[in-house]
């Protein structure tokens, strides 16, 4: 009996059927995933395809169009440069880029938050009708400014035009691209090799979607290169993971900023989620999940960290039609059992 007991306690997490049998459940192209616990990989793997016609295998090192993960890269320069005393999260955006509607009273920190009371150019089919094609900033937010969801801090309502004002107005303050301020101040401290624009590096693995029931190849659409300072980032699931890691670290931020991105606000989400200063918090199965997803044609990630900031999961696939986090639960629950 005690030897059962120590064997049951002793259980190892098969991640890798995890991995596995969700590709083939959902019948997506590829996965892959990380599980990292405090400075410790304790997983990384990948299952599945990362080009479906030439059958290529998918490696963890694979890159991947992040999408809206690419928004805490965004957020930490902003809080960096607070920190520094560059800027101030209570400046109003219209001190840094001009024209903006009610630009003297959105704030920066509204825009971290998603409480600007701005519109956003995805609620347009103006804008999805030729998304497969580049757009200019200037009109992506003319088309964003249309709209207006209330004022500034009175709801959340999430705006990816809000983050494209944030990298604008990051530009304003140190006259660096935006581009390269990512790589001066998180890629390169951090070591992220694979983390960059599409252009850089060796091109992702293929992206896709389903079409009236077919799959089809979205790896060249335009969307990502579009969302710029809140979607443009490509990266691979171990670059994710580093970078979770060291921003719970204190690598990036000193512990006040770092404590603005645990701080949920209550305007932002449901019963069950909300969002801080650049991040989303959720309850899930009563324990508090800190990260952010990321949804790209054709591609879905997933950042998840739990248990005190110790443990993080995350996963990245290229089939459009299934979100991350229902993968990353799966991990979860296989990391929970196993658990001593």
């Amino acid at each position: 009996m005690w030897l059962l007991l120590l064997a049951i306690g002793c259980a190892t997490a098969d991640f890798q059927a995890v991995l596995e049998e969700a590709v083939e459940d959902w019948e997506l192209p590829g996965a892959t995933a990380v599980v990292r616990e405090a400075d410790e990989v304790i997983f990384e793997g990948s299952s599945g395809v990362s080009d479906r016609q030439e059958e290529t295998p998918m490696t963890p090192e694979d890159r991947f169009r992040i999408g809206s993960l690419t928004k805490p890269f965004t957020a930490v320069l902003v809080h960096q440069l607070d920190q520094e005393g560059i800027l101030s999260l209570d400046d109003p955006v219209g001190d840094w880029v001009e024209e903006v509607p009610n630009g003297e009273h959105v704030t920066l920190r509204h825009l971290l938050g998603h409480t600007s009371g701005l519109g956003d150019f995805v609620d347009h089919d103006t804008y999805w009708t030729t998304a497969e094609t580049a757009w200019a900033i200037d009109d992506l937010l003319a088309l964003a400014f249309q709209n207006t969801s209330g004022d500034p801090g009175e709801r959340g309502d999430y705006s990816n035009a809000g983050y494209i004002l944030l990298g604008l107005a990051l530009e304003g303050a140190t006259g660096m691209a935006w581009e390269e301020l990512v790589r001066l101040r998180i890629t390169d401290p951090l070591a992220l090799e694979s983390t960059g624009l599409f252009s850089e590096g060796p091109e992702p693995a293929r992206g896709y979607q389903k079409e009236s029931g077919a799959v089809v190849d979205t790896t060249d659409h335009l969307h990502s290169e579009n969302s710029w300072a809140a979607g443009a980032l490509v990266s691979t699931a171990p670059d994710l993971a580093a970078f979770a890691d060291g921003l719970w670290r204190g690598d990036l931020l000193d512990a006040e900023h770092l404590a603005l991105l645990l701080v949920p606000n209550p305007t932002t989400g449901s019963t069950d989620w909300f969002r801080s200063l650049g991040l989303r918090i959720d309850l899930e199965e009563g324990e508090v999940n800190v990260g952010h997803q990321g949804k790209s044609i054709g591609y879905r990630g997933d950042w998840s960290t739990r248990a005190g900031r110790e443990t993080t999961i995350v996963v990245l696939h290229n089939g459009g039609w299934v979100g991350a986090r229902s993968l990353t639960n799966r991990l979860w629950d296989e990391h929970d059992r196993a658990r001593p």
